[in-house]
């Protein structure tokens, strides 16, 4: 593929080993070095996170997205605060397939929602009970450094950051991709 863009490369049934080499022979044809910025190794095709509990930092902040004022009923505005190792920061993810996610709040056990299913630029993101819906599907493409957009099914538009702002209880919704970093997520292992 072009420079930055992922490729992965299916196995069938792979074997279990201690270590792996990747070989890239012909490097497509390119003068150029390959320069390889992350591998990983996964299970099911299309995968780039381990089902598990993380805390979902703002690239442009470092602030975590949480239910605003620790809500978690129906509807309740995701905004991002400063961390304070509170439930409500806390989001597990699980695969639902096709290389997609559901996002449910440890503190609330509802997930990360498009409200109203829009595909509207600036719709809020929320809490909402699970519906399988393609408004509460996330994909999770890596855009480098261990970071990752969140990618809504149903719009194609990420996750960002309202303004964009350092404040506590600044809103999150959704917004076509430009690569800010407000539009990027560090995704860490909760404690």
């Amino acid at each position: 593929p072009a420079r930055g863009e992922p490729n992965s490369t299916p196995a069938a049934t792979p074997p279990t080993y201690r270590s792996y080499r990747h070989n890239t022979p012909a490097n497509n044809g390119a003068a150029n070095g390959t320069q390889p910025s992350e591998r990983s190794l996964f299970a099911d095709a299309g995968r780039t996170l381990p089902d598990g509990t993380y805390n979902v930092f703002s690239r442009y902040s470092n602030k975590a997205m949480a239910a605003s004022g620790g809500g978690t009923a129906n509807g309740t505005q995701l905004v991002k605060w400063s961390y304070t190792g509170g439930n409500e920061k806390k989001w597990t993810f699980s695969d639902v397939g096709n290389g997609q996610y559901k996002a449910t709040g440890l503190a609330s056990g509802r997930v990360m929602d498009v409200g109203a299913a829009s595909p509207s630029t600036g719709a809020k993101i929320q809490l909402w009970d699970w519906l399988n819906a393609n408004s509460q599907k996330w994909t999770l493409p890596p855009v480098g450094n261990g970071l990752f957009r969140m990618t809504a099914v149903h719009s194609g538009k990420v996750a960002d950051v309202e303004g964009p702002s350092t404040a506590d209880g600044a809103n999150v919704h959704q917004w076509s991709y430009v690569g800010a970093t407000n539009q990027q997520w560090l995704l860490s292992i909760a404690p």
